[in-house]
């Protein structure tokens, strides 16, 4: 299966919420090159991706999958979109899921004060 079709199907288990083909398809990938990915034409990560369509079901995939791997797991966290600069931790917060801004703030150690391109923080995303 070529890598395209891979991300693909990674978005479409994204949108469907659909654990078993997210996994199965994540692990046909290394970490490296899952927390490099860009879906859709925003060029979304994985991470933000789930916070977008609010898919919780997928974080305790990635807390599995990222668990000893600190340099990727700071990765997910930390890349900024590049039309606003949005963080995971911004789409979290937009979509007020407080299990997955609780794994992004405590698990993935992402710093509240992070800022988009328009300087806007978490807690300017939140009002």
């Amino acid at each position: 299966m070529s890598k395209e079709s891979i991300v693909e199907d990674i978005l479409k288990a994204i949108m469907a919420n659909d654990v078993k083909q997210f996994r199965a398809r994540l692990f046909e990938l290394s970490n490296i090159e899952i927390a490099s990915l860009r879906l859709m034409e925003e060029e979304l990560n994985v991470l933000q991706t789930i916070c977008f369509y609010n898919a919780e079901s997928m974080i305790e995939v990635i807390r599995e999958r990222f668990k000893d791997d600190e340099g990727c797991s700071f990765q997910l966290g930390d890349y900024g979109e590049p039309y606003q600069g949005n963080k995971a931790l911004h789409f979290a917060v937009l979509s007020g899921n407080m299990y997955i801004i609780d794994f992004i703030l405590n698990e993935l150690k992402a710093d509240p004060k992070q800022v988009t391109k328009t300087g806007l923080n978490a807690l300017h995303c939140a009002a």
